[in-house]
């Protein structure tokens, strides 16, 4: 059970990593058009390559972690106390106080984006970070609010009660 636990921890950061990076990828797009002009064009490939492979890798990710947490359910001595799910799940709305106010800011973020396409009132260095800002709330209420997050709170549970027990991952005396 160990190798698992360590496997989907690592898994469920590389997740993190992946969308952020993928994100903070478009801060450099209003930049772009400031670089001599025989730079644009590779620049601006690279840029599209690290936010698509982002969250390419991202999306990748979830779906492994989700067959992780499919073992680790196997592998559990109380499997019925531990519920994970059984399929990925990315979109769960709950009514914890973090996820709301994540979920404030993303519908604001995405209400000013819808808004400046409406109207054009926003330049556009100050669009894409408002963009990235937008993309990652999504991604954070995606990761946090899902089926995956509860599957890693479980993980952490059966680490902190294996830890009081005195016993290991597998369940043995230590």
């Amino acid at each position: 059970m160990k190798e698992y636990i360590k496997k989907y921890r690592f898994l469920y950061r590389a997740l993190i990593i992946a969308f952020c990076i993928s994100a903070l990828s478009l801060n450099v797009i209003p930049y772009i058009d400031d670089l001599p002009e025989d730079v644009q064009d590779p620049i601006s490939y690279l840029v599209a390559g690290v936010f698509w492979g982002g969250a390419l890798i991202g999306v990748i990710l979830i779906i492994v972690e989700h067959f992780a947490s499919k073992k680790m359910r196997m592998k559990a001595v109380d499997h019925k106390k531990y519920e994970i799910p059984r399929f990925p799940g990315v979109m769960v709305i709950t009514n914890r106080t973090p996820n709301l106010i994540i979920i404030g800011l993303f519908a604001v973020g995405f209400g000013v984006l819808i808004s400046d396409l409406i109207i054009g009132w926003i330049p556009g260095k100050v669009f894409f970070p408002i963009l990235c800002i937008t993309y990652i709330l999504f991604c954070v209420h995606s990761i946090i609010d899902g089926k995956n997050y509860k599957a890693y709170r479980v993980v952490e549970e059966i680490k902190e009660e294996k830890k009081k027990e005195g016993r290991d991952y597998d369940g043995n005396q230590k």
